[in-house]
């Protein structure tokens, strides 16, 4: 049985995410594609979320940037944790991909603290980027045990 209508909605729903999704990360990382700094100050202690993606990118992809995005919003507001999104093709992101070792659309978590980079791939992100709710609960968990590390460090 099909859902009258269930295309065209999905159609609609793909066309808002291309045209949202790219404000929405420009007001995430401040305008220009990434952003982030590459060099741990001795002083900063703080997580970082860094997305990378290609240009052109599936609704795994999109969901994993999403809900990455909503964990932070829903859960650590207040914290000092900074998202931010890059893209793989943009030149402009090499230093990042560099400091991350990203070559491919993925998700990572970067504490900082006592001068030193502390990256980690969430890399569940693939198997759970279809199911919204383990997604955020999985990543929520990863995203505290990094700051957990990083005041056990201070």
């Amino acid at each position: 049985m099909a859902i009258k209508g269930g295309r065209k909605a999905v159609c609609i729903y793909a066309m808002c995410m291309l045209i949202f999704l790219p404000f929405m990360a420009q007001c995430i990382t401040g305008g220009e594609d990434g952003g982030a700094p590459v060099t741990a100050d001795p002083s900063l202690n703080e997580v970082h979320v860094a997305y990378f993606h290609e240009t052109k990118r599936c609704e795994a992809c999109i969901h994993m940037e999403t809900w990455s995005y909503l964990v932070l919003q829903s859960y650590f507001e207040g914290d000092d944790i900074r998202f931010f999104s890059y893209n793989l093709e943009n030149p402009s992101s090499s230093d990042a991909v560099e400091l991350y070792d990203a070559y491919y659309t993925s998700l990572y978590v970067n504490s900082i603290y006592d001068g030193a980079h502390h990256i980690e791939e969430f890399s569940d992100g693939w198997l759970l980027s279809g199911d919204k709710e383990a997604f955020m609960s999985s990543f929520k968990e990863f995203v505290q045990r990094h700051i957990d590390d990083m005041e056990r460090s201070s």
